[in-house]
């Protein structure tokens, strides 16, 4: 099971049929609903994602675009820890 604040992956399928993969990270953790709660910095809108679908993300698979839009949210979130921790896996790559 994921915890909050990591990345995963899902597939999403519009009303017209038309499927997406957006990366994401976990801001909650809905027990009852057996699904979490997340934000795609890329497009800016949160989803629920059922357990059974979100597929967590290893470190190789966050793209330097991924972590840019992250430190840009822990700017407006005003993360201080977050952000000193995305800017030091962008130093990495």
């Amino acid at each position: 099971m994921l915890v909050i604040g990591d990345m995963l992956s899902f597939k999403y399928q519009d009303a017209r049929g038309k499927t997406y993969e957006y990366v994401a990270y976990v801001e909650r953790i809905l027990e009852d609903k057996r699904s979490y709660n997340v934000y795609v910095p890329s497009i800016n809108k949160y989803f629920f994602v059922p357990f059974s679908i979100a597929q967590p993300l290893t470190e190789t698979m966050i793209t330097k675009e991924d972590l840019i839009a992250l430190a840009n949210l822990a700017v407006d979130t005003n993360d201080r820890v977050w952000f000193d921790e995305i800017m030091k896996r962008l130093s990495q790559l």
